[in-house]
């Protein structure tokens, strides 16, 4: 599969629709890298360069943080994602609270609406 049919799945459009839209000659990673390629930049954003370095050396032999290397052809997403949550850009995931449930909707009662009151007549 090429990388422009990979761009085209609606899956792909909704993410980009959350994300913003990538710039031009980025490789968008596959979902699953994608989400550890988020909270990765999350971490980053709040803990700083040195956090990445950490990850770095600790993860190097893990496929999942390959995008961390400058020779990776994720890594200008990763720089890309980024900056955009260093500008305050970010998703949930990247904040650190993708478990979190959003508040709820108060529903409205369903069913036809109530009679008028009753009116005896002699």
């Amino acid at each position: 599969m090429t990388p422009a049919a990979v761009l085209d799945t609606p899956a792909m459009a909704a993410l980009d629709n959350e994300v913003g839209k990538a710039p031009a000659g980025v490789v968008l990673p596959p979902k699953n890298i994608r989400d550890v390629l988020e909270r990765t930049a999350g971490y980053v954003a709040r803990n700083g360069r040195i956090f990445e370095d950490r990850i770095r050396q600790k993860e190097s032999h893990n496929s999942k943080f390959s995008f961390l290397s400058e020779n990776d052809p994720y890594h200008p997403y990763y720089t890309w994602r980024l900056s955009e949550i260093l500008e305050g850009r970010g998703t949930a995931i990247a904040a650190g609270r993708a478990d979190e449930v959003a508040a709820p909707i108060e529903e409205k009662p369903k069913g036809p609406a109530e009679p008028p009151p009753f009116h005896f007549s002699a």
